[in-house]
């Protein structure tokens, strides 16, 4: 079900959409490439150089008229590719955009978006003096400009509240930018600065741009079906995502040849294999083993307590196998808290849910007191109502490591009253803020009645 906020995307990426279709042979379209740099600043040292990028953009309309603005960001191991492409807006407020480029950064354990500066100036904001403000960052066109590689540019400073952030230099006639240097923050204060700078400028033949005016009707067609959202940091896709993308793919193939869109399509390629091969690895270890009896419960609470394995017989025992910890927080913990929920309203009628918070650094005694404290962090911060056990991974590999198909945790099981193994879900269950778990809750509901059936 597509949310309000999920259809105004869909929307607007229909009407950027309409507008390539309806670009006619007499307009032109021209690619336009930058290569960036992100550098880590550390006290007494020289800046580092952290990370390499590169931007595309391909813009419909010249000089003062440009209306349509596609981009794609190749970043090292950043965006997955469905998320490294948009639509952006060509107005200088921003208000029409769908998606802006930006970098993805892994950072301190924690993947941090970094937005990029506009890579449009309209012409109504070139003027010497000119202003204006988007999400809290002023910018104003300097008199004084300064040149770019001999060239004359608009120069624009950008400020926050914390002084100077950006210097972003425009052509003066078409508007598109030619260099940026971006002082930024990550972390708890750390010190980076970026820079991007016009490394290529290309027109794009009759033939070419209606190549690349069908292909991108299919990137977006692929975009809207894939339905993930805004800046999603997640590279896995579900079983319907792959057979979209897998349905879309040969006809991207025909259009996107020797074009500028060639490159993410090898990308999508070399992902859908990869998905393709978590996907059936994943689906084996399902097959094998729902319908079977579940491995022996020997479980210790983060305290060092044992389980004992019969107050657990006859019960429904729902686990939910994560890496629970602090810092940093990731997803699901989100997911957690409507886990929790369920084990208010489901506890009561025979339902035991575990948390196994997965970590081989649990065989070592050093290592096991550490992780205990972020886990208790972690359920101190959530709230968590429903006990917590330790795992070095033993107890996972019983139930199938999925990390040996190419998956990642969460995995979730779902366990019978007649102890075998009736629901394995590895990964994120789509969550609708009305329904929570509807997928796991639907699970337990019905071993629920399964036993009160078995009962009568």
């Amino acid at each position: 079900m597509i949310n309000p906020a999920q259809r105004h995307t869909v929307t607007a990426l229909l009407l950027f959409s309409a507008c390539f279709v309806a670009v006619s042979s007499a307009e032109e379209m021209t690619e336009i490439r930058y290569a960036g740099k992100l550098n880590q600043h550390k006290r007494g040292e020289d800046p580092t150089m952290v990370k390499e990028f590169s931007l595309l953009s391909i813009v419909e309309g010249q000089d003062n008229s440009i209306n349509t603005l596609f981009w794609r960001v190749n970043d090292q191991a950043g965006w997955p590719w469905s998320e490294s492409f948009g639509w952006s807006a060509t107005d200088a407020n921003q208000n029409q955009g769908v998606r802006d480029p930006g970098l993805l950064h892994d950072y301190d354990g924690q993947p941090w978006p970094i937005p990029l500066p506009p890579v449009y100036l309209p012409a109504d904001h070139r003027a010497s003096g000119k202003s204006w403000t988007v999400d809290r960052l002023k910018y104003e066109v300097q008199k004084d400009s300064k040149n770019f590689r001999e060239q004359a540019t608009t120069t624009v400073l950008v400020t926050t509240n914390f002084g100077r952030a950006q210097e972003l230099r425009y052509d003066p006639k078409t508007g598109m930018l030619l260099h940026a240097q971006i002082k930024l923050f990550l972390g708890r204060g750390d010190e980076f600065s970026m820079t991007l700078e016009q490394s290529e400028q290309n027109s794009l033949s009759s033939t070419t741009q209606e190549k690349v005016i069908a292909g991108l009707g299919y990137l977006q067609e692929m975009q809207k079906q894939l339905d993930r959202g805004k800046r999603m940091v997640r590279p896995e896709l579900g079983a319907e995502q792959i057979a979209v993308v897998t349905s879309l793919l040969p006809k991207l193939d025909k259009v996107t040849e020797n074009t500028p869109l060639q490159p993410l399509t090898i990308d999508i390629h070399r992902d859908l294999k990869t998905q393709q091969e978590r996907q059936s690895g994943v689906e084996k270890l399902a097959a094998q083993l729902i319908g079977q009896q579940a491995p022996v419960l020997n479980l210790k609470l983060l305290n060092g307590e044992i389980v004992d394995p019969e107050t657990l017989n006859d019960k429904i025992i729902v686990l939910h196998f994560w890496k629970y910890q602090d810092d940093p927080l990731q997803e699901p913990y989100g997911q957690v808290g409507y886990l929790d929920y369920l084990n208010g309203k489901r506890g009561k009628l025979g339902v035991k849910f575990l948390g196994v918070a997965v970590n081989s650094e649990f065989s070592d005694p050093k290592g096991s007191r550490r992780i205990m404290l972020a886990v208790k962090k972690l359920v101190s911060f959530m709230n968590i109502g429903y006990d917590i056990v330790r795992d070095n991974g033993s107890l996972l590999k019983k139930f199938g490591d999925p990390r040996e198909s190419g998956a990642k945790l969460p995995l979730w099981v779902v366990i019978g009253a007649d102890g075998k193994i009736k629901h394995y879900k590895v990964g994120y269950y789509d969550v609708n803020p009305r329904e929570g778990l509807k997928e796991l809750d639907a699970a337990i509901i019905k071993e629920i009645k399964a036993r009160r059936a078995s009962e009568k």
